[in-house]
């Protein structure tokens, strides 16, 4: 699975035993939205999930790839304990190292939301963000 623009966007990554992924925008929260939306995308397919609640993540972390997995454990914090089948994240606020957005979704209910994969953890395995053609860029495996 694929879905960018030519400033931000993510794709699905192969990786042995494991899911990943690489996202990429030109500034904090266009990155954070990509990534969070290919993750969510990891997660669930998107479109079989309606946008009648909403969760506030707010994350602030020393470095960039600690605030990446925290944004990422968020998401997956709120499909775990919230039962919160994600559709969608967005970024209100992305400055240095901390961030503000809202997940929409709805109750997760199985029958109707299809579950693409079942994440254990987001992993600093392999874990690289940086800053490359003018666009912050990044590799994120998740174990399953």
């Amino acid at each position: 699975m694929t879905r960018e623009t030519t400033q931000s966007g993510w794709r699905e990554v192969e990786h042995t035993a494991d899911a990943g992924i690489e996202a990429w925008g030109p500034d904090l929260a266009s990155f954070l939205r990509a990534a969070g939306q290919g993750f969510i995308e990891l997660l669930v397919d998107p479109s079989t999930v309606r946008r009648r609640r909403t969760r506030q993540i707010e994350v602030s972390e020393a470095d960039a790839e600690t605030l990446l997995v925290s944004w990422l454990e968020e998401i997956l914090l709120a499909l775990e304990m919230d039962r919160l089948a994600p559709a969608a994240v967005e970024v209100t606020d992305a400055d240095e190292w901390s961030a503000r957005g809202t997940l929409h979704g709805e109750t997760l209910d199985e029958d109707r939301h299809e579950v693409r994969t079942v994440v254990k953890a987001v992993t600093y395995h392999g874990l690289d963000v940086h800053r490359e053609d003018g666009l912050l860029r990044a590799r994120v495996i998740v174990d399953i």
